[in-house]
């Protein structure tokens, strides 16, 4: 997740002196970072999260505060998707929209991702069993088709190699 803010971050960074930016590779890269943590760490994160809030472990409010960072990071992401999405097509979108767009973002999946480390996995790592994380593994299959799922895991893999690829030769 670092390394894909960093190269966000360099494309938003070529925006300010006026460089050209890349917004298919920044479409690319957002879409990885809005998509995969929304399809698995986030419903793990939670079934953990309300566990130790059902056991008494973490405060109703620390459980609020990273669901709410969730929808922040979701509503940050999709509106920097959506310029995104114009920038690709025919719709001139100005460069400093999408950069204020990508900070916002960015700062967004930073601080929740300081949160998290600090408050959450801590709590996690201490007080959640084996037992506990075999009952939030079977929980959070998805009940989808397992062919659709490995299709799915396929085009994240692509799309992932794809973004590494490109920010490596541009590096």
């Amino acid at each position: 997740m670092r390394r894909l803010l960093r190269v966000l971050a360099r494309e938003v960074a070529a925006v300010e002196p006026g460089e050209k930016i890349d917004p298919g590779l920044m479409y690319d890269v957002l879409r990885y970072l809005i998509e995969y943590p929304g399809r698995y760490h986030h419903p793990i994160e939670n079934l953990a999260l309300w566990r130790l809030v059902q056991r008494g472990r973490v405060a109703r409010p620390l459980a609020d505060q990273l669901d709410l960072e969730h929808r922040s990071m979701r509503h940050y992401g999709g509106q920097l998707l959506r310029l995104l999405e114009g920038a690709r097509g025919d719709i001139l979108v100005p460069s400093p929209w999408i950069a204020m767009a990508a900070h916002q973002y960015a700062s967004a999946v930073r601080a929740h991702m300081a949160h998290e480390e600090q408050a959450l996995l801590p709590l996690v790592e201490q007080q959640l069993t084996q037992g506990d994380w075999e009952e939030i593994a079977r929980a959070s299959m998805p009940a989808e088709d397992s062919r659709h799922s490995e299709d799915v895991d396929s085009q994240f893999r692509r799309l992932y190699a794809s973004i590494a690829e490109r920010a490596n030769a541009d590096a």
